[in-house]
């Protein structure tokens, strides 16, 4: 998966996950349907939780939730 700037929101939203068909990446509006969401709030309904031995502050968790459900916006 590329996230270099320029290629990262092309690589989430609306994408098919690799390793979860036929679940999506990045479902704009939804958290609760992206692959994302689950992995860095470690749900296990995916797998581990990402990132693979680190944590995610609150604040950065609410952010990635607060994206996705505000329409995964490229900005």
């Amino acid at each position: 998966m590329d996230l270099s700037p320029g290629a990262g929101y092309g690589s989430l939203a609306n994408v098919v996950s690799s390793g979860y068909p036929p679940a999506v990446r990045v479902v704009p509006g939804d958290p609760t349907l992206s692959v994302l969401y689950h992995k860095v709030f470690g749900t296990g309904q995916y797998g581990s939780a990402m990132p693979l031995g680190g944590t995610i502050s609150q604040s950065d968790l609410t952010k990635i939730q607060t994206w996705i459900a505000e329409g995964a916006r490229n900005n």
